[in-house]
C-alpha cells in the first residue's frame, strides 16, 4: 500500500477512514488474533473489540486483547495524518465488559485536511517495515542512548517502559518458565494456544510456522514455540553460540489496571516499536508472564511494583536487513468492518 504526499485535496473522508482501517489491519496482536472491528460512518471511525477473536483462556480479562486493539488505533491514526487529516479526535468510551460481545473502545473524528508532515510519512514507511522478529540477534547491544528513546517514547505516549538489568533478566527467565509449565499443564489453554497457531492460519489470523524459531539456540529467555513444538527450558549462555545474548529485556507496564490504560499501551507499544524500527532495533514481544497470573505478579515485583505489567519485550539488533522477516496473515478489509451506522 503507498500513500504519497498530495498535492491537492485527497480522497474525501468516508475513502480516508476505509483506508485507515485497511492499514490498521498491520498491527501486531496477541497471537496474531487482530481481536478489533471498525465501524465507519460520514465522518468518523469506530474502533471496538472482537470476541469472536478473544482468546478467553489465554486472556481471560481482556488485557492483551485490548492492548492490540491500541495498537490498530495507532496504526489507523498514522493512516489518517498521511491523508492530510490531522490530529483527529479521539474519544475513549470506556472499559470493556466480559458480558459484552461489542464493546466500544475509541472513536476518531478526523478535522479538516492539511498538508501531511514528513513525520506522519516517515512513520508510515515504519510502519510497513515493522516486522516481528522472532531470530538471534547480532551480538552487539542496544547502545543505552537508543534504549533511552525508546523509554521516553513509551513515557510520551501513555505508558512505562522499564529495561532490565542483566540480573533481572534471570529473574525473567526464571519468571517465565513457571509461566510455561502452568500453561503447558492445562489442556484447554494449551490447545488454544495450538489452535491459533495453526487451525486458523488460513482464516487470515495465526502465528505461521516460518514466523516462528524453532531453533533459538542457548538462550537466556526460552521464547514460545506456539504450534512448532513446546518450549526449551532456558540454558546457560554464551556470547559465541547464544540467540539473545546481546538483546536487552524490557516490560512494557501500563499506570493502572483498566481498558483506557491498556488502550494507550498499544498505542505506546506501536510509537515505540517505530522507533526501534527505525532504529534497526528488532522487537520480539512475550506475553506468557501476562497471561499468568502469579507470574505476571512476580514480574510486576521484578519491577518494583511501580505499574501493571502488559508485555515482555526482547530488543536486539537485528540481524535481517529491512526487517525482512515474514509477514503474518492478514484478515481482508471486509471482514474487519461493521455496518456504517447512519
Amino acid at each position: 500500500m503507498t500513500m504519497s504526499k498530495p498535492e491537492h485535496a485527497l480522497a474525501d473522508k468516508p475513502e480516508a477512514l476505509r483506508t485507515a482501517a485497511s492499514v490498521a489491519r498491520f498491527a501486531p496482536s496477541i497471537h496474531n488474533t487482530q481481536p478489533w472491528q471498525w465501524s465507519i460512518a460520514a465522518d468518523a471511525m469506530e474502533l471496538f473489540t472482537d470476541r469472536k477473536r478473544h482468546m478467553r483462556l489465554t486472556d481471560p480479562e481482556g488485557r492483551l486483547m485490548v492492548l492490540s486493539c491500541g495498537a490498530a488505533l495507532r496504526y489507523a491514526q498514522i493512516a489518517l495524518e498521511v491523508q492530510g487529516y490531522r490530529n483527529p479526535a479521539v474519544y475513549r468510551l470506556g472499559q470493556a465488559r466480559a458480558d459484552s460481545d461489542d464493546v466500544m473502545l475509541a472513536r476518531l473524528t478526523p478535522g479538516g485536511q492539511v498538508e501531511p508532515s514528513e513525520e506522519s510519512i516517515h512513520e508510515l514507511r515504519l510502519l510497513m517495515l515493522r516486522r516481528t522478529d522472532r531470530g538471534a540477534v547480532r551480538d552487539e547491544a542496544v547502545s543505552p542512548s537508543v534504549l533511552e528513546r525508546l523509554r521516553a517514547t513509551c513515557e510520551e505516549n501513555g505508558a512505562y517502559l522499564h529495561v532490565l538489568r542483566d540480573e533481572q533478566v534471570t529473574q525473567l527467565a526464571v519468571i517465565t518458565g513457571h509461566a510455561q509449565r502452568i500453561v503447558e499443564s492445562d489442556s484447554r489453554r494449551l490447545a488454544e494456544l495450538d489452535e491459533w497457531a495453526a487451525a486458523h492460519q488460513e482464516e487470515g489470523v495465526g502465528v505461521p510456522a516460518e514466523s516462528v524459531n524453532v531453533d533459538p539456540g542457548r538462550v537466556r529467555v526460552a521464547p514460545r514455540r506456539f504450534g512448532v513444538a513446546r518450549p526449551l527450558p532456558p540454558q546457560e549462555s554464551t556470547q559465541d553460540d547464544s540467540g539473545d545474548a546481546a538483546a536487552s529485556y524490557a516490560v512494557l507496564y501500563a499506570p493502572d489496571d483498566a481498558a483506557p490504560a491498556w488502550l494507550r499501551a498499544g498505542e505506546a507499544l506501536v510509537a515505540m516499536w517505530l522507533e526501534a524500527t527505525d532504529a534497526g532495533v528488532s522487537v520480539e514481544p512475550f506475553s506468557e508472564t501476562i497471561e499468568v497470573d502469579a507470574a505476571r505478579a512476580q514480574l510486576s515485583q521484578l519491577i518494583g511494583d511501580v505499574g501493571y505489567p502488559l508485555l515482555v519485550l526482547r530488543l536486539g539488533l537485528s540481524r535481517k536487513p529491512e526487517f525482512t522477516a515474514a509477514w503474518t496473515p492478514r484478515l481482508s478489509v471486509a471482514e474487519i468492518l461493521r455496518e456504517a451506522r447512519a
